[in-house]
């Protein structure tokens, strides 16, 4: 495109399609900051990169000597049901000494997100967690051998690695209610000048550089 050809764009049609990236980022963002998920209390594992041998109807799937967080009230694994039905899932869990039993629904046709819930602890205690279910089951694990706290996986005792396993801290929120937190803790390893509030004076400095390049784009030329 010449400099003749940009500058003969009707200046409508530049406002327009700027009205309209406008549009698509804010729908975008604010989809982000609005979207709600549950925070973790913490994970035995990085992200999963296998799976492990699959558990069958009749047979148990226990992840013994790990740590349950005080702060978790739910449990999430990674798995997938094999053929086209869910698969009803019976989780029994041991911790410090109190038995809990809760259920859920595996999906089927490609792997999936598993959560039970219970009753918030309190603090740190070690646990073990059995799965039941009543079609083949496939979990993920993210870490081909057992760590500190991390805890070991076994199928009617038979070692077969470590399934993840993520603690969950309901009730889910938005993320934009976590952003004066998320200031917070960006600002404890900074310039001595710099606190929580830079980051919002930031933001403002963005939108402001934006709204005055708009006006300079959309400005009459002499």
């Amino acid at each position: 495109m010449t400099a003749r050809s940009a500058e003969g764009v009707p200046r409508r049609v530049a406002v327009i399609a700027l009205a309209l990236l406008g549009l698509a980022f804010v729908l975008l963002v604010g989809r982000w900051l609005f979207h709600t998920r549950a925070p973790y209390a913490g994970t035995n594992s990085v992200a999963p990169k296998y799976n492990l041998p699959a558990l069958k109807p009749g047979h148990r799937l226990c992840v013994k000597g790990f740590t349950l967080p005080g702060a978790s009230n739910g449990i999430r694994f990674r798995t997938a049901a094999v053929g086209t039905t869910p698969a009803r899932v019976t989780l029994r869990l041991d911790a410090g000494g109190t038995k809990l039993v809760s259920s859920g629904a595996a999906t089927a046709g490609g792997l999936g997100l598993l959560d039970f819930g219970f009753p918030a602890r309190g603090s740190d205690v070690p646990a073990t967690a059995c799965l039941t279910t009543n079609r083949t089951l496939i979990a993920t694990s993210g870490q081909p051998s057992p760590g500190t706290g991390t805890g070991s996986g076994f199928i009617d005792g038979k070692p077969i690695g470590v399934p993840s396993i993520w603690f969950l801290h309901a009730p889910a929120r938005r993320l934009v209610s976590s952003l004066p937190a998320a200031a917070r803790r960006a600002s404890l390893f900074r310039a001595g000048f710099v606190g929580p509030f830079a980051y919002l004076v930031i933001a403002v400095l963005i939108v402001l550089c934006w709204v005055v390049g708009l006006r300079l784009v959309l400005r009459p030329r002499p």
